[in-house]
């Protein structure tokens, strides 16, 4: 719950800096005229509401800039597996027994790095780094392959080992319905 707070507070600071430090400014301006302060403490504080826009403005172009980064690179790698998960998707789901479903290594092999690729875009989520509407359509699209059998039972037997950066079930239902 801490985290989720952390993180609201912080898509909300990025949203609204700039109203916000207006409004703070503003108030300051008022008080400093209504007490009548001395000009070197307007001077000052003008200095510091522009240097604190400065900061805030450059903090989130490069925040940008690093979303882009991720963005274009999990979808990428997304690219890559597509066709993987698809065909693994297309698989006789009548067939009970996981192992018998995965003769072969590289079934899992795909679906162990779909699932690091789902943690790692969770990992960045969690840090502010991904917007939420992204996350919310990554989210449904987690949901979409988590809906085939194969790719469930797999998931489940793997989440087992908690090694996904925190990454569960109620996470991915949660994220597609934000």
């Amino acid at each position: 719950m801490e985290t989720k707070l952390k993180l609201r507070a912080k898509h909300f600071l990025k949203s609204n800096y700039f109203e916000l430090f207006t409004i703070l400014y503003i108030v300051f301006i008022v008080c400093w005229v209504y007490f009548d302060f001395e000009d070197k403490l307007g001077i000052l504080v003008t200095g510091i509401y522009l240097s604190i826009l400065y900061f805030f403005q450059k903090q989130n172009l490069e925040e940008l800039k690093t979303f882009k980064e991720l963005f274009v690179e999990f979808n990428s790698r997304y690219d890559n597996l597509n066709n993987k998960l698809n065909k693994i998707s297309k698989k006789d789901e009548g067939i009970d027994d996981l192992y018998k479903i995965f003769p072969k290594n590289k079934d899992r092999d795909t679906l162990d790095d779909y699932f690091n690729l789902c943690a790692e875009e969770y990992l960045f989520y969690k840090k502010g780094l991904i917007v939420k509407e992204v996350w919310t359509s990554w989210c449904k699209g987690m949901i979409y392959h988590l809906k085939n059998h194969i790719i469930w039972e797999y998931w489940e037997e793997v989440q087992k080992e908690e090694s996904y950066y925190g990454l569960t079930t109620e996470i991915i239902i949660n994220g597609a319905k934000s």
